[in-house]
């Protein structure tokens, strides 16, 4: 017998357009309609932009048609490490438990990848040394002249191996030092190294003496660094001054398994609590599709040298465990990081305008001691030197002629870096920096340029030693003078730098997109129009503690307006979700979607939503959007607007309007997660599990439930039963917990109704609880929940008894019954607009 009584879908979009996410595209003064064109022929961008896919890289799925060869066979690709060095990437991973020997492969674009070999190794291996039997996560570093491995043995401490060359063969120089898994090294701007490693509380770091030597005097727990227990895989970067630590758990055998991050402005001497976690936490969570357990990452410079690259591995099977290699782009936003992997569409690296390895004939002219490159890099560029086998050496940007030039200077002997500008053959020191440790003048060393709009850093070994030097390059070639004798390897200049690949290049729609990262170029499209009142400025503790250090967008002037590049993976309805000022709440900002002349500016009005903080996220409106890369305008359509960053979020034109008896299975509309049994006419889940059965899809937003609710038997303290909503990423291994799923869940027991935000273990909590109302064992309730935004309320019986906003609420999910050990009847499901 069906048990579904009616299915059946109503048209609510426009009702949806007068909720809290209003658009509309009237003006005060229709002459006044802004102009969408904005003078600029419009491009589709989707011609444009290339993509690759993830999935080629899983063995696991595709057999011999995996694109990596020599992968472990039952293990595939797991704590992926990616060192670049000398212009190749080369990828380290973990070693089967009962294989000795470390596994590598290279690459020059970071999407094509080939297996390396150590000389006298076996065909794969960079190394076979004995202490590599189940070789954890290795992660190999260049640090003048010899590259260091540091890997764990089947997760029982440490050994450090070198070698001189990234393809090994690396033979072990230590004995097991202990400190637990995962340990990582980072080597800041002042050449203080560190080496931060796992731990039930979070991850902890302490500082190195040397490359093969760790204080271990001093190890604390860095603060603000927990994923809810078991904490690993940490890698530190820096990047604009700020401090990224990402960092994940809880277990790789979970499909809940994720990353997460924390920001430091500095590294003071007692750095323990430097750290605080990102707003946007996780950026890498997914249970719902073939891409799930995202974990263990590290990160590294994209091929432009301006980018950066997440790369981290994915679970096929708990058996192993088995896991796949995934790199996705990162994008930044002040003290904001984002990123959306997926097993379809990354957006493809960008390669160098100019790239050459050694002395190439066919790139370099040379002259009178000067090796030059025959195109010029434009007035913003990044560009990338490799020598060794000089103790002075001289880099050369914006050549013009041998009398105008900008110069820099790397005196390995006086241990200092010169950036010089050389004018109608006046030479101007311009700035300088120190070498702190002695460097070898006949191993291979990296110079780094980036100017952009008059500002330079230059880096040494990716190290900073110049940092916003004043400083105007103007358009020129690149190269080296007084190189004779020297040994050139890798030389590129791109034609971004300092951040203007996060403005240029697409980036994915679903996750944060920063305010700052729109379109300074007229390449698709006008990329802005700002007048002066219109600035980037960054959000102060004061203004909102959770953002701090994100950057804010102000468009202060009517008809000013800024275009964004992002890429959606699939057509669909989308909601804009929008990070703006509360006290911006009831002004319009128009949206327009595509640059087509004579398209729709709709002007939608920035839902109130009551907080305590600063700044709010809500949907501001809904929209078709076509698959493909596509062009996101944000306007000034009367009054000032101020925003941090936007996404789009799965949303419908129609609402499922559903009802169920509950009385036996259902047969359409329903998700069942765990086993459920039939009693007394309803849907039972047996004291002391966790039950779950998802009704509709994530792209549910505003809606009205009602279900009829029974506790069978006392609950106990800790028990509970009840209703999940906007719920997605459930994950039900042994490692997790009822909080394992990102949603609301209103909450029963005989004490009290609690509604709940669900995060996992680290960001969970009850947003409100109401003690007086109690819930008799063995007797029904009408338990009802209705969300309109980010306002959700909760009635028992037809009287209201809980309501609460959430300014960081999750957009939409799907509805579901839910359990936390209580014995449970569940009758008589409706669902309505």
């Amino acid at each position: 017998m069906k048990a579904i009584k009616t299915i059946s879908m109503v048209a609510l979009s426009a009702l949806l357009l007068v909720g809290a996410a209003a658009c509309d595209t009237n003006t005060q003064d229709p002459e006044k309609q802004p102009d969408v064109g904005g003078g600029t022929q419009y491009t589709d961008p989707d011609t444009a932009v290339k993509t690759y896919d993830n999935r080629a890289y899983n063995e696991y799925l595709l057999g011999d048609e995996a694109v990596i060869d020599n992968q472990w066979q039952g293990y595939g690709i797991g704590d992926p490490f990616i060192m670049r060095y000398n212009g190749v990437y080369y990828l380290y991973v973990s070693s089967l438990d009962t294989e000795v020997g470390v596994r590598a492969y290279k690459s020059a674009d970071l999407v094509n990848w080939v297996p390396v070999t150590g000389a006298g190794l076996k065909e794969g291996y960079v190394s076979q040394d004995s202490v590599t039997l189940a070789a954890y996560a290795p992660e190999v570093y260049y640090y003048n002249g010899t590259f260091y491995m540091y890997t764990s043995p089947g997760g029982k401490g440490h050994y450090i191996l070198t070698s001189s060359s990234p393809e090994g063969p690396f033979t072990s120089v230590t004995d097991n030092f202990g400190m637990s898994i995962d340990g990582s090294v980072f080597i800041d701007d002042d050449e203080q190294m560190y080496f931060s490693y796992a731990s039930d509380q979070g991850i902890r770091m302490a500082r190195m003496e040397d490359m093969l030597t760790i204080d271990t005097t001093s190890t604390p727990n860095l603060n603000g660094t927990s994923i809810g227990g078991w904490t690993e895989g940490s890698y530190l970067m820096k990047r604009d001054g700020v401090y990224y630590l990402t960092y994940t758990g809880n277990h790789v055998a979970s499909d809940g398994y994720r990353i997460a991050y924390s920001t430091a402005a500095e590294l003071p001497e007692n750095y323990k609590d430097a750290f605080t976690r990102g707003q946007n936490n996780p950026i890498a969570l997914e249970t719902e599709s073939e891409l799930k357990g995202i974990g263990h990452s590290s990160t590294v410079l994209g091929p432009d040298m301006d980018s950066y690259y997440l790369a981290y591995h994915y679970l096929n099977s708990s058996g192993g465990p088995n896991r796949s290699l995934g790199i996705d782009r990162l994008t930044f936003n002040g003290t904001m990081m984002a990123v959306a992997p997926s097993l379809e569409d990354s957006v493809t690296p960008a390669l160098p305008a100019f790239y050459a390895t050694g002395r190439d004939a066919e790139k370099f002219e040379e002259a009178d001691g000067e090796l030059l490159s025959k195109t010029q890099a434009p007035a913003d560029f990044t560009a990338e030197f490799n020598l060794s086998g000089a103790a002075s050496a001289t880099y050369l940007v914006g050549y013009a002629d041998a009398e105008n030039y900008t110069s820099v200077t790397v005196d390995l002997t006086a241990k200092t870096i010169t950036l010089a500008q050389t004018a109608d053959g006046a030479t101007t020191q311009i700035a300088s920096g120190t070498l702190v440790n002695d460097y070898a003048a006949d191993k291979l060393h990296t110079v780094r340029v980036a100017s952009r709009g008059g500002v330079v850093d230059v880096m040494f070994d990716n190290m900073t030693k110049i940092d916003n030097a004043s400083c105007t390059i103007a358009a020129g070639k690149i190269g080296y003078l007084a190189a004779e004798g020297a040994e050139i390897g890798y030389t590129a200049y791109s034609e971004v730098a300092m951040g203007m690949s996060d403005e240029r290049e697409a980036k994915q729609a679903s996750t944060f997109v920063g305010a700052a990262a729109y379109l300074h170029d007229d390449v698709y499209t006008d990329g802005n129009d700002l007048s002066e009142e219109s600035t980037v400025s960054v959000i102060s503790e004061d203004a909102d503690y959770r953002l701090a250090g994100w950057k804010a967008l102000t468009l202060g002037k009517e008809g000013d307006d800024v275009s964004y590049l992002v890429y959606n993976r699939q057509t669909g309805r989308y909601g804009l979700e929008l990070v703006y000022p509360a006290a911006d709440a009831g002004k319009k900002i128009g949206v327009k979607i595509d640059g087509v002349d004579g398209g729709t500016v709709w002007r939608c009005t920035l839902p109130e939503v009551e907080t305590t903080n600063g700044y709010v996220k809500a949907v501001i409106g809904e929209f078709d959007v076509e698959q493909g890369a596509r062009i996101i305008r944000l306007e000034n359509v009367g009054s000032s607007v101020t925003f941090a960053a936007f996404r789009l979020v799965e949303t419908s034109s129609v609402t499922p309007v559903y009802e169920q008896s509950l009385s036996s299975y259902a047969e359409k509309g329903a998700d069942y997660k765990t086993i459920w049994k039939i009693k007394d006419g309803g849907h039972y889940a047996k004291a002391g599990t966790r039950q779950l059965v998802y009704f509709g899809d994530n792209a549910i937003t505003d809606f009205t439930l009602e279900v009829d609710v029974m506790l069978e038997g006392a609950t106990g303290s800790a028990s509970t039963a009840g209703i999940v909503f906007h719920a997605k990423n459930y994950a039900s291994s042994p490692h997790d917990s009822y909080t394992s799923i990102q949603g609301y869940y209103v909450s029963l027991s005989n004490n009290s109704v609690s509604l709940e935000r669900l995060n996992y273990a680290d960001d969970s909590m009850p947003l409100v609880t109401d003690a007086r109302t109690k819930f008799e064992s063995d007797k029904y309730y009408t338990l009802k929940v209705a969300a309109r935004g980010n306002t959700f309320t909760v009635w028992v019986d037809d009287e209201q008894v809980l309501e609460v906003t959430d300014d960081w609420a999750f957009a939409g999910g799907k509805l579901g019954l839910y359990t936390n050990g209580a014995a449970v009847i569940f009758k008589n499901l409706k669902v309505t607009a």
